[in-house]
């Protein structure tokens, strides 16, 4: 068998990870938008919200990141390591959440139905002093983020790899990746 591993930056310090490929349109939209700030969640040592966080300060977005708390720790015990600290040494404004409010599924938009009341809560706050947030849902799976693995898949194509591998294996965590590659792989034609 062989392994295509993807190249770059490995070090997981920066935004040069593959969540940046959904980063790349969701940040473009909330820019579009003329967004001052953006609000995500994910678990408590989610990559996708450090690599939010990093690229939010590169960019000059305020980052407000809803994190899902494990539900044996309480929060105020939970240490400070990992991408935690990342996010925070970026400045990230962190929030962590007890599990109540996201427990239950993820719904088509990406959002667990809990947790989103808190983002839209937040958002609200944010509202009311005259910002202007951008909501990210969960691990960025939405329409937008789509987009950035169509183009990666775009990329693998025109490398040559879809031709000289018969299959795919990715990482999940809220299911972007694999539903926006098996989109992209349908409408190309491709083999895998």
């Amino acid at each position: 068998y062989s392994l295509k591993q993807p190249s770059g930056n490995r070090s997981n310090s920066d935004a040069r990870c593959l969540q940046a490929r959904k980063l790349e349109f969701l940040l473009a939209e909330a820019i579009e938008q003329n967004c001052d700030c953006v609000i995500t969640c994910g678990g408590l040592q989610s990559n996708f919200c450090r690599a939010v966080a990093v690229a939010c300060r590169q960019l000059g977005l305020e980052c407000h990141v809803l994190l899902r708390c494990p539900g044996d720790k309480n929060p105020l015990q939970v240490q400070c390591d990992g991408n935690l600290l990342l996010s925070r040494l970026v400045g990230a404004h962190i929030v962590l959440v007890t599990p109540a409010p996201y427990e239950g599924k993820q719904t088509e938009s990406g959002y667990i139905p809990g947790l989103k009341d808190k983002m839209e809560s937040l958002a609200s706050e944010l509202r009311s002093i005259g910002r202007k947030p951008y909501l990210m849902p969960l691990g960025g799976s939405s329409p937008t983020g789509l987009w950035g693995y169509i183009e990666a898949f775009r990329e693998m194509m025109d490398q040559g790899v879809c031709e000289n591998f018969d299959d795919l294996i990715v990482t999940m965590g809220s299911g972007g990746t694999p539903s926006a590659l098996a989109i992209a792989n349908y409408l190309t034609g491709s083999k895998l």
